[in-house]
């Protein structure tokens, strides 16, 4: 039974193969470009720059000039009534007589302008309204660079787990080699029942293993197609090889850095509209229409005159009731904060910075120790297999060796982790994360 169980597994574990297919396989360069143009959330961020640009059109319309048409038609059942002095008409003094005023039909037809000719705060607040404008591009870059990161991360996420199955598809093979060997020494009578197991357990341990790290793909692979803005049934492969990390030719300064740059010019206009708020309004303006009065019946008529005139007003703030005031503090305490802030970011983008470089330093010579490791421990496996074969060495020493190298798979793996994660953080901190 242990024999005929032995076969079954050498003959399952040489058909695990290659499980990731080779069609439709993205680099991270392509990944990149697609979510640049399909991520929901970069979307989103688009839209608040044309909502920016309709909101600063509007504002922009406070200072230009209006015009506008009127019509207004009255049919008086009962007629305006005034009480008239009876002395105006010879009456007596003290006397008040009723009397009704006007005609049945009355119309108003008119046009009517106005032209803003100095209006310091309607021009302050366009001002605000176009830095508006700038501020919503600058949370699209923002949002840009956040999708880098977040393609990014998972990019290497899934290489990670690609690599991971790769290593355990190897050690699968080697345990195929190994239960060849135990077959053959069974034969001879130099293997016992009790290494059998031994080797079917290291058998069940590896597939759970390799079960978990192609789940681990799997959702890293999932979790990419959503940030790409692809749809969840297309198919997306990312290969193991490791990816380069190019970075990008931009700002040269994180987005949210220089979100709040653009915060104190915004503050800096604010202030200057509140400041408006104490100059006085000019405006220019205009009217031109024909009132028309009638009356039908006996004596019928309708007659209409023309109407129109020009002036100007002006509008001077003499108190406020601190209301101006009261503005100006609240701008130059939001100037202080903004201002203390970004001093705060800057010094969080610097560690950052430095953090990075010195773990990029160190992983990579971590790297480097492990590679070697793989490789001598690679050699102790097969080593020990041939011991096992020469009688000197027994199945827990062989499977002690395979745990080595998969320890040293593991460590080699979590420091490639870090290294992709540590230049990511380099390049965001400085403002040169890729784009495409």
């Amino acid at each position: 039974m242990k024999k005929y169980i032995l076969y079954i597994l050498s003959f399952w574990l040489i058909g695990t193969g290659q499980i990731f297919a080779q069609n439709n396989t993205k680099t991270l360069s392509e990944c990149l470009r697609i979510a640049m143009d399909s991520n929901l959330s970069i979307a989103v961020a688009r839209e608040g720059v044309a909502f920016s640009l309709e909101k600063r059109k509007e504002v922009s319309s406070s200072i230009r000039p209006k015009a506008f048409a009127a019509f207004d038609y009255r049919l008086y059942g009962n007629l305006p009534t005034q009480l008239l002095p009876a002395d105006a008409f010879g009456g007596p003094s003290g006397v008040y007589k009723e009397a009704e005023f006007g005609v049945p039909h009355i119309f108003n037809l008119n046009v009517q302008a106005n032209y803003p000719l100095y209006n310091p705060a309607a021009r302050a607040a366009v001002s605000v309204a176009r830095l508006g404008a700038l501020s919503a591009e600058l949370q699209v870059l923002k949002t840009r660079e956040e999708t880098a990161y977040a393609v990014s991360a998972t990019y290497y996420q899934a290489q990670i787990a690609a690599n991971q199955v790769l290593f355990l598809e190897g050690n699968i093979r080697n345990l195929v080699r190994l239960a060849e060997n135990m077959r053959l020494l069974k034969e001879q009578l130099l293997a016992k029942g009790s290494d059998v197991d031994k080797i079917v357990l290291q058998h069940n341990l590896l597939l759970a293993q390799l079960a978990a790290a192609k789940a681990g793909y799997e959702q890293a692979v999932n979790a990419l197609k959503f940030q790409m803005g692809q749809s969840a049934e297309s198919v997306l492969t990312i290969p193991a090889t490791p990816d380069s990390l190019a970075s990008n030719a931009g700002s040269g300064s994180p987005a949210e850095l220089l979100l709040l740059q653009h915060q104190q010019q915004t503050i800096s206009a604010e202030t200057k509209t509140a400041r408006a708020a104490r100059l006085p309004v000019v405006s220019l303006y205009g009217f031109y229409g024909y009132n028309g009065f009638g009356k039908t019946g006996d004596n019928a008529f309708f007659k209409e005159f023309p109407l129109s005139y020009i002036g100007m007003q002006a509008a001077v703030p003499l108190y406020d009731g601190g209301l101006t005031r009261s503005r100006l503090n609240q701008k130059a305490i939001e100037q202080r904060r903004v201002s203390q802030q970004e001093q705060l970011l800057r010094e969080k983008y610097d560690l950052d910075r430095r953090n990075a470089e010195l773990n990029i330093r160190a992983n990579w010579q971590i790297m480097a120790a492990q590679r070697g490791n793989i490789q001598l421990a690679e050699r102790l496996f097969e080593q020990t297999q041939t011991q096992l074969r020469e009688g000197v060495a027994t199945v827990s020493d062989v499977l002690q060796a395979e745990n080595t190298v998969r320890e040293a798979q593991n460590n080699y793996l979590n420091a490639l982790v870090k290294l992709r994660v540590s230049e990511l953080d380099r390049m965001r901190a400085a403002g040169l994360l890729p784009m495409e």
